[in-house]
């Protein structure tokens, strides 16, 4: 039996050293680099965990915290649900919340539900800035997006890629939006954009 950790980022550029921390402790690390909005078992980490647990190989998981799993309430919980009828360990370490095998713990249950939600709302609202700002955009600087057309839009690693300096300055954390503006040269949209896109993880 053995004790793994699942760690999900959902761009190349996200740093995922804070999930790692204290990862002696297990014995095997699952990444995926991918969007919390994708099911899990459509993942190729999730599956791995799925097949692992069935197998009777993975008898714990762990996750940094519950955003991890997902960005959908339905499939979180399912995710939740597929672990604990299997009888393995779920422990999410930002939370402190866990579920011992075959063990009751209604805590875990209505905790784990309001978080699933709160991080789906999250998502929803990043997204929903990310569609707001660009629609201001759209009206202060029309000549930006003159010619655009669709299926041109940089994927967000490309978009992240670009923008390098914008990524480095947001990841020291001591720069406020306009100042990493004015250090960049470059529109506060963008930078908005691109932090954004750090977010949706």
């Amino acid at each position: 039996m053995a004790t793994y950790k699942y760690v999900r980022i959902s761009s190349i550029q996200q740093n995922d050293s804070r999930q790692l921390e204290n990862s002696n402790r297990y014995d095997s690390i699952i990444k995926d680099k991918i969007s919390g909005t994708i099911p899990f078992n459509k993942r190729p980490g999730g599956k791995k965990i799925i097949n692992g647990v069935l197998s009777g190989e993975i008898d714990s998981v762990s996750f940094h915290d519950a955003s991890r799993v997902g960005r959908n309430v339905k499939d979180t919980l399912w995710v939740i649900d597929f672990l604990k009828e299997n009888n393995c360990r779920i422990f999410f370490e930002a939370e402190g919340l866990e579920w011992k095998k075959g063990g009751n713990n209604d805590i875990f249950d209505l905790t784990t539900t309001i978080l699933a939600a709160v991080y789906q709302m999250e998502k929803r609202n990043i997204l929903e800035r990310t569609h707001e700002g660009r629609k201001i955009s759209q009206i202060k600087h029309p000549e930006k997006w003159i010619g655009r057309r669709k299926g041109t839009k940089d994927s967000n690693d490309k978009t992240l890629q670009k923008h390098s300096d914008i990524v480095k300055l947001l990841k020291k954390g001591t720069y406020t939006m306009a100042e990493i503006q004015k250090l960049t040269s470059k529109g506060i949209t963008t930078v908005y954009k691109v932090r954004n896109i750090l977010n949706e993880n």
